[in-house]
């Protein structure tokens, strides 16, 4: 005689809820993994410092990985992943910071194929959006763990983005920037070159506009967020998530030096968008028009120009992501234990990038 028992996992007792865990940790196992390229940007930060470790780091882990390259001049970037989808790669796991995500977002969107993150970057803003900190060993266990989300990604004059797309002040800190200065310095090379960026830039007359309203103002920045933080760990708006189907965009009105005190001051805690001079905008799509052509800073790099037309691809990127620190719209092809993007909370030991 046989018995079969039926058990409601979620309302089962603790060991149940246990087995449940080691029964999806057993279905991420080698077998599951996509044939799968990495990729490293050796002129980010830490690229050359991180090189001779990844491969045997992710080897250690029971990774695959079908092919490995090592990119001296990230222009061959796009070839290399070119290549990797037309090898039929599931997977691209790369190494670089937020420019380099960007560029190769561009060719994956809204495709089937993974991405694996390595932040080997300067700010490193799309893997703290993830909870991945800016350490091999734990960016290594997250991509052994094989937990998948789909994740928003922006969009402006075509160009996908991650993180921010900006224009105005952003636009004068990027030009002054070099990549010497950000190896050298990381994130303190930002500090110097923000209060110069802040004494060159000019007010922009700006005009936005969406289905619900038609907005004209004066304005030192325009940002346009897709993701959860901007600056560091300051978070772009207090609900701003990677997975909300909408980008968080905000204006920065006037150039007085204490507004900008006052701005800095807030930014940090996510709480700009109370002050009165600051403009705030949700938006699925719409357009940006300026009074003059304004250069637009895409996830760190200038790659287009005013006028915007701007828009947000839901769910459009697959990205391994933290087992234990999930998002809202888990893969399909994961066990079943939810896994919720908004909730990520990054490690406060973690090294800031």
């Amino acid at each position: 005689m046989f018995l079969i028992f039926v058990v409601n996992v979620d309302s089962a007792p603790d060991f149940l809820r246990a087995l449940r865990r080691k029964m999806g940790k057993a279905l991420n196992n080698d077998s599951h993994q996509p044939q799968t390229s990495v990729i490293l940007n050796l002129q980010s930060r830490r690229g050359e410092e991180w090189y001779p470790h990844v491969e045997p780091e992710l080897k250690k882990r029971g990774v695959r990985m079908d092919s490995f390259s090592a990119l001296r001049d990230p222009v061959h970037l796009e070839n290399a992943v070119e290549e990797a989808l037309a090898r039929g790669d599931g997977r691209v796991i790369v190494g670089g910071g937020d420019g380099t995500f960007s560029a190769v977002a561009r060719q994956i969107a809204r495709t089937p194929v993974e991405l694996g993150v390595l932040p080997t970057g300067t700010g490193n803003q799309f893997a703290r959006d993830l909870g991945i900190a800016p350490q091999l060993d734990h960016a290594a266990d997250v991509i052994a763990q094989n937990r998948v989300a789909e994740v928003d990604v922006g969009v402006v004059n075509g160009h996908p983005f991650l993180n921010v797309a900006s224009l105005g002040l952003t636009t004068q800190l990027v030009e002054s920037l070099t990549v010497v200065g950000k190896r050298r310095w990381g994130r303190l090379v930002y500090v110097p070159a923000f209060l110069r960026a802040w004494r060159k830039t000019k007010p922009l007359k700006v005009r936005w506009q969406t289905a619900e309203l038609d907005e004209t103002f004066e304005a030192m920045q325009v940002v346009l967020g897709n993701g959860r933080f901007h600056v560091g760990r300051a978070p772009l708006a207090p609900e701003a998530h990677l997975d909300d189907g909408k980008l968080d965009i905000y204006a920065l009105e006037g150039h007085s030096r204490w507004r900008f005190i006052r701005y800095l001051a807030h930014i940090q805690r996510g709480l700009h968008g109370q002050l009165g001079f600051v403009r705030t905008l949700e938006a699925a799509q719409g357009t940006l028009t300026t009074d003059r052509p304004e250069k637009v800073v895409v996830d760190g790099e200038i790659v287009t120009s005013t006028p915007l037309e701007f828009e947000v691809w839901v769910s459009a990127l697959r990205v391994l992501v933290p087992a234990e620190v999930p998002g809202t719209r888990p893969s399909s092809s994961n066990p079943p234990s939810p896994i919720e993007v908004r909730d990520l909370l990054e490690d406060p030991k973690a090294d800031p990038g």
